[in-house]
């Protein structure tokens, strides 16, 4: 988790200081505010399709494996308008249905990454090359081992399928 260092109002550096059931939390005496741990929100996408098939990019500055339609949650958003958001900007699918799979948290970034479902209401790929080397479309059977062994994208897909049967 991210721990603020300095104060976001006056710029003092922070102090800890003992709350009962949360420990030491940053804290600054010159504006008497405390600065709880926070994280990134992000969403993480299993879009399909009526041919039994899940929407993957490849992000050559990411990996080199494909993975799931995933970016940050704007303010204001509510999650699934998120998901509908990215996966048009990155690949010019519109989508429908938009559902949660579960939450899972990807440390090294320190993102709380949301997983949904959603339902693509077109299948002609259009990718955005600035952010996007490659989309297409991958059969449901074959999802699971195209995705990086042990990535959040695998397990969400694995989660989609638990909760699908």
């Amino acid at each position: 988790m991210k721990k603020a260092k300095y104060c976001k109002h006056c710029g003092n550096e922070l102090i800890t200081k003992k709350i009962d059931n949360e420990g030491d939390i940053p804290y600054c005496s010159s504006c008497d505010s405390l600065f709880f741990p926070s994280s990134d929100i992000a969403i993480i996408a299993v879009i399909t399709n009526d041919q039994n098939e899940i929407l993957m990019l490849k992000q050559n500055v990411i990996s080199d494996h494909y993975v799931l339609v995933a970016g940050y949650y704007k303010q204001g958003e509510k999650l699934e308008q998120t998901v509908i958001r990215e996966v048009f900007e990155e690949t010019g699918i519109a989508v429908e249905n938009v559902t949660p799979i579960g939450n899972y948290y990807y440390e090294k970034k320190n993102i709380v990454m949301f997983g949904f479902h959603g339902h693509a209401i077109n299948t002609d790929i259009h990718i955005d090359p600035n952010e996007v080397d490659d989309a297409a479309w991958i059969k449901v059977s074959k999802a699971v081992e195209t995705l990086k062994e042990a990535s959040i994208a695998q397990q969400v897909v694995k989660d989609y399928l638990i909760n699908k049967n």
